[in-house]
């Protein structure tokens, strides 16, 4: 929140809607994802119980991805939360480690911009 303030603060209207949209829908994704992922291990399924949120047009969304799966009680729970996203952020931490060591490697190209002229006249 304190970024997506600070951004519109220093910004026009339309980019900083932009950035709060997006913003929202990069937040909506992590909240999703962090819940399949305590879902899938806590449970060993997905869409379990969606009925309660969506009435009974939702009581067959039950995927069971794991039979017989006794659960891992401590993906349910509240410190299994702090663990999976400590494992989106580690993941997410390893993929912009890699995505700058190619930026890296990639040889940079020739400038092509306009040359500088200095005091003397010539032209560098």
């Amino acid at each position: 929140m304190g970024r997506a303030d600070a951004f519109a603060c220093k910004n026009p209207v339309g980019a900083s809607l932009l950035d709060g949209v997006m913003m929202g829908l990069g937040f909506t994704l992590v909240l999703v994802l962090l819940g399949a992922m305590r879902e899938i291990l806590g449970l060993g399924t997905l869409f379990a119980d969606m009925n309660l949120l969506f009435g009974p047009a939702a009581e067959n969304w039950k995927i069971t991805l794991v039979d017989d799966y006794s659960g891992f009680l401590f993906a349910i729970l509240p410190p299994g939360a702090f663990v999976g996203m400590g494992l989106i952020v580690a993941v997410k931490n390893i993929i912009d480690q890699r995505l700058e060591e190619r930026r890296k490697q990639q040889p940079k190209a020739p400038s092509e911009g306009p040359k500088r002229a200095r005091i003397t006249g010539n032209i560098s």
